[in-house]
């Protein structure tokens, strides 16, 4: 079983950490945020006529190393929970459905950054 305190590094909510502690068999829909490289934007001046920067040519995060993290990433949670987590790209996270034990197996891994539970925004 996953410690406690590697659970409180990984799952910042106190309710989905209890969940993840008790090993509860319900299922819920939590957020998965694999460890990937920073995205960084390098700016540069506009031309002396206009004012302020724009996003520099070729600056943005390392797309292929990237693209491997999420690889092994969705492979491990693929033989985890039996079935294809969904990727959202633009917030680089996946979206799966998991019981306290196997939310609390991801935040064991290396490959996971944080787990968040998935939330109606009001």
């Amino acid at each position: 079983m996953v410690q406690v305190t590697d659970l409180a590094d990984k799952i910042a909510d106190p309710e989905l950490r209890r969940f993840a502690s008790a090993g509860e068999s319900d299922r819920r829909l939590v957020l998965v945020e694999p460890d990937l490289p920073r995205r960084w934007l390098r700016m540069e001046r506009t031309p002396a006529r206009a004012r302020g920067f724009r996003p520099a040519a070729g600056a943005s995060v390392d797309e292929e190393l990237s693209r491997e993290r999420t690889s092994e990433a969705r492979r491990f949670l693929s033989d985890l929970l039996h079935q294809e987590p969904r990727w959202l790209a633009t917030a680089r996270t996946f979206v799966v459905e998991a019981t306290g034990n196997e939310v609390a197996r991801m935040a064991g891994s290396p490959l996971i950054k944080a787990i968040h539970p998935n939330r109606r925004l009001r």
